[in-house]
C-alpha cells in the first residue's frame, strides 16, 4: 500500500485553515522584493510583492529555545504548504496580522524568516508544511 502524501498535504492545509478561523491572526503574508520585468538589467528595479499564506503562529518550548538558533521572542509559524505558489526561504519578510489593501498589506507585524523547516515525508514528495522560525 502507497502512502498519498498529497491527501496528506491537503489534510494539514484544512486543519491549518481550520485552525487559524478559530482563533490564529487572520491575514499573513510573505513580502519579497522582485525585479519589475522590462527596466534596466544592470540596474534593476525591485518592487514588494506579497505572497498570503495559511499559517498558525505559536510560541516555541522552552527546550526548544537555546537562546542562538531559536530566542525567546521568536514564533514558530506553521505554514500550509497546499496552494502555495512559492516556497519561504530564510530572509523572507513575514507579516501576521495584516490585511492585503490593493498591492500593500496594512497592519499587522513585521518578522524576518529566520529559519525555514520543510516537512516533507517522501524524498521528492509534497512538501505537507513549513515550520518558520520567524524573528522581530
Amino acid at each position: 500500500m502507497s502512502i498519498d502524501y498529497a491527501a496528506i498535504q491537503a489534510q494539514a492545509t484544512a486543519a491549518l485553515v481550520s485552525v487559524q478561523s478559530a482563533g490564529s491572526p487572520a491575514g499573513a503574508h510573505i513580502r519579497r522584493m522582485e525585479t519589475i520585468p522590462g527596466g534596466d538589467p544592470w540596474n534593476p528595479t525591485l518592487a514588494p510583492v506579497y505572497y498570503q499564506l495559511t499559517v498558525v503562529v505559536t510560541e516555541f518550548s522552552a527546550r526548544e529555545i537555546d537562546g542562538t538558533l531559536i530566542q525567546t521572542t521568536d514564533k514558530k509559524v506553521l505554514v500550509a504548504a497546499g496552494g502555495l505558489s512559492i516556497t519561504p526561504t530564510t530572509g523572507d519578510a513575514l507579516i501576521i496580522g495584516g490585511t492585503l489593501v490593493g498591492d500593500e498589506v496594512t497592519g499587522g507585524k513585521l518578522y524576518q524568516a529566520a529559519r525555514v523547516e520543510p516537512l516533507q515525508p517522501a524524498p521528492g514528495g509534497p512538501v505537507v508544511l513549513y515550520t518558520i522560525t520567524a524573528r522581530a
